[in-house]
């Protein structure tokens, strides 16, 4: 059993000094030590800050003016308190309001604005996409490309437009609508 420890101690120092060369070559003794005659005169010691300084020192009249000293700092904490709390009220609305617009004057920047599309601009773009575009499809605004590139036009506004270039139209497509 013995034959068999110093095999794993060897295994296991080969494999430190392979993981951790520094590691494996420190040395290994104790860096911390103590004196001999530390733990002789310890007792003494302790014993000695213990019983020669008394922390807990009263008063002679302590309990008898506390209940006196309490309330005098309680009736002046309610002075002072009320008037710093109404501030902290106060200064705490003021943060919230200022928050509130910001954060409103920030949200109402970042909603998209629709742009104004004239009918110029209607036109100019069936001129341009005529050929992609027919009449059925003009018409019905089935054509998603359609719907998606052209503006929205009030009915005024097509009416406008179709009596303006009613002879552009061929009978032909518009009685296939009808």
């Amino acid at each position: 059993m013995k034959h068999r420890n110093k095999d794993i101690r060897e295994i296991i120092v080969k494999e430190i000094k392979e993981i951790a060369p520094l590691l494996s070559s420190l040395d290994k003794s104790n860096p911390y030590h103590v004196d001999q005659s530390y733990f002789k005169n310890l007792e003494d010691k302790v014993y000695e800050q213990t019983h020669t300084q008394n922390p807990y020192e009263v008063k002679v009249d302590y309990f008898n003016t506390l209940s006196d000293s309490i309330m005098e700092k309680v009736e002046a904490g309610n002075k002072v308190g009320n008037s710093g709390r109404k501030l902290v009220l106060f200064i705490s609305g003021i943060a919230a309001t200022f928050l509130l617009l910001i954060t409103a004057t920030v949200f109402l920047k970042q909603v998209p604005t629709q742009p104004q599309h004239t009918l110029a601009s209607t036109e100019l773009y069936l001129e341009e996409n005529i050929e992609d575009l027919s009449i059925e499809d003009m018409i019905t605004n089935d054509t998603p490309s359609f719907t998606e590139n052209i503006p929205l036009i009030s009915p005024e506004d097509m009416e406008a437009y179709i009596e303006e270039n009613i002879e552009d139209f061929y009978i032909e497509d518009l009685a296939e609508l009808l």
